[in-house]
């Protein structure tokens, strides 16, 4: 994947617990389908490359027929000198009431804020 020896892992979540992974329509309709996918991990770094997660199973009377979400992922440098594995881009694909559609996202220009805090304890 770009040069680099990856190793893929697939997943199947055939029910969830929580909701964590939901899809919702116009008409207020959530549901939990189970979902799978892969995730592309560098064998040199262990550093996650790209994810994969696509619903299998939903109901035909949903309006929504098909959503896969492919991100990809790669460190990103900070003027202070470090750097953080974070999104750099992703690819949502589905079919709508019989239209499909397909959202690119590219995630740029972030930035890293932190703070600093001391904490004071005094008796009663």
């Amino acid at each position: 994947m770009g040069g680099r020896s990856a190793w893929v892992f697939t997943f199947r979540i055939e029910q969830q617990r929580s909701q964590t992974w939901f899809l919702s329509s116009d008409n207020n309709q959530r549901i939990t389908p189970p979902f799978g996918g892969e995730f592309w991990v560098d064998q040199a770094t262990g550093m996650l490359l790209r994810m994969r997660f696509a619903a299998h199973g939903i109901p035909p009377t949903f309006p929504t027929q098909n959503v896969e979400i492919l991100t990809g992922y790669a460190n990103s440098a900070f003027d202070c000198g470090t750097t953080f594995l974070l999104p750099t881009d992703a690819n949502v694909a589905s079919v709508y009431n019989g239209i499909p559609t397909r959202n690119i996202e590219q995630f740029r220009g972030c930035h890293k804020f932190r703070a600093k805090a001391h904490m004071v304890l005094q008796p009663n």
